[in-house]
This record gives C-alpha cells, structure tokens and sequence, in this order.
C-alpha cells in the first residue's frame, strides 16, 4: 500500500474566507479572490472532513459511517476536484488521473443514479467590487458622466438635480422627484 502523502491528504482552507452554513447548503466568500461559492450538502460534507490526516477514501468511509447514504471515494474525489478548482483547500492535492476528469454525469450512469443531485457540487460567481455595483449617484455625489448620476446630470464633476420651474425631460432630473407632464418643468 502506498505511504499518504501531504498532497493526497487535502485539507480545507479557512484563512480568508466567509462562511455561512445554511439548512442544506453552505455558501462560502473568498475575500482574496471576490468569489462567491454555494457547496450543496454532499460537497460541504467532504469539504467540512478535509483536516489535512485523511485520505479521500477514509474520508468516504467516515461518512458513510456517519449515517450518510452511499458515499464512494469517487464521490470525495467529485468533491475534492472542484474544491481545488476554486482554490477552497490549503494546498494542491494530488488527483489520481481517474479523478481528474471525472464528471457528475458520468459518475451518476456509473453509481446507477437516478439524479445527480446527491452528487458533490459546487456553484460560483464572481462578486462585482464596490464601484461596480453602485447605484447611481444622488445629488452632491462626485461623478464624471451623466450616466453616473440619478438624475443623468453631471455638472463640474458633482451629481445634480433641477430646482422647482426649471424644464425638465423625466422625473428624475427634478429635486422633487416630479417632472410636471404638461409643462415638462419641475414641480415642487
């Protein structure tokens, strides 16, 4: 039997990262990357027993052991796969090459499944960094282009909006939020 090395013992990072448990899943933030990761329970279950001592097949047999229905090692290595991929375990690990392209699909026809969804996976997107997701600006916001502002008005690099009397094209160029319809100037 082969002697575990530190690359096939993986173990699950924790610096630098949010985590959130929820009913059926657990949603993890990585601060260092802007990445938002949602684990379904299978995929949390495997990430949650990667202390850096076990091998994926201990770790199949210890849930297993723990009341989980079937748990292969092919389905730790599932998990392990996409763990790695985004970067949700300290180190690299070590997959063997029947792993490393293994899909949910095929390991469903292989296990004989009817649905995948007991199968580990994991779901993510990049979060949009502050400037990105902003609003609009409001009134007295610094701004560069009119599109950076509520009221589509940018003058002398400040977010502005039109006083009572003053014409107007929509409701939101006027302070009052009201662009009378009949005369197109704003209402107070």
């Amino acid at each position: 039997m082969r002697k575990a090395t530190r690359s096939t013992l993986p173990k699950a990072r924790s610096k630098g990262l949010v985590i959130k448990r929820l009913a059926d899943e657990v949603l993890v933030y990585d601060l260092e990357t802007n990445q938002a990761h949602c684990l379904n329970m299978a995929a949390a279950l495997v990430w949650e027993r990667c202390d850096g001592r076990k091998t994926a097949r201990e770790i199949a047999r210890l849930l297993e052991a723990e009341g989980e229905e079937t748990f292969t090692e092919e389905m730790v290595w599932l998990a392990l796969n996409q763990l790695a991929r985004f970067s949700l375990l300290k180190e690299r690990i070590e997959l063997p090459v029947h792993a490393a392209t293994l899909s949910r699909r095929e390991l469903g026809k292989r296990l004989g499944m009817v649905g995948v969804a007991s199968l580990p996976f994991i779901l993510s997107i990049v979060a949009p960094v502050a400037a990105s997701a902003a609003t609009c600006g409001v009134p007295g916001s610094p701004c560069l282009t009119n599109a950076r502002c509520c009221s589509g008005i940018c003058m002398g690099g400040v977010c502005v909006c039109l006083d009572k009397d003053v014409p107007c094209a929509n409701d939101a160029q006027c302070c009052s939020n009201r662009c009378g319809s009949a005369l197109n100037k704003c209402l107070p």
